[in-house]
């Protein structure tokens, strides 16, 4: 939009926009309906009336095309969504499941024979760490 004022300026000025009209298929419907009722409408404003029905009918039938993938679209996300949810809730089970059932005698014997382990390695370290090439000979 682009407006351009040329002259002087006065004190004021002022001016009016009408507001936007938005057309449906109804009254499309109702205008060409109108068009093919009346018997003035011939010729060259019969054309135009047929012609800007045709548009507005595909304008409106691309409308619902894209609505409807877009709907398509969200359902599939959803889709996904719930995979992942139900994905995430058998993990979770899995996951209950071993924690509950778990002997904790023997997790418990286990995490000592670990910690064994571990302690040996260090003190083995510790003593290869300190020899030298002069202590082997």
């Amino acid at each position: 939009m682009a407006i351009t004022v040329t002259g002087a300026a006065g004190a004021t000025e002022s001016f009016e926009l009408a507001p936007p009209t938005k057309e449906n298929v109804f009254n499309m419907m109702g205008d060409f309906i109108r068009a093919l009722e009346d018997p003035t409408v011939q010729g060259v404003d019969f054309s135009e009336a047929q012609n800007d029905f045709i548009v507005g009918l595909d304008n409106a039938m691309e409308k619902i095309g894209l609505t409807l993938g877009s709907i398509g679209a969200r359902g599939n996300a959803l889709d996904s969504v719930k995979s992942a949810a139900q994905s995430m809730d058998i993990v979770n089970k899995s996951s209950r499941a071993s924690l509950s059932e778990v002997d904790f005698a023997e997790a418990v014997s286990d995490l000592q024979k670990a910690e064994l382990a571990l302690n040996t390695s260090y003190a083995a370290y510790s003593r290869v760490s300190q020899l030298s090439l002069f202590n082997y000979i």
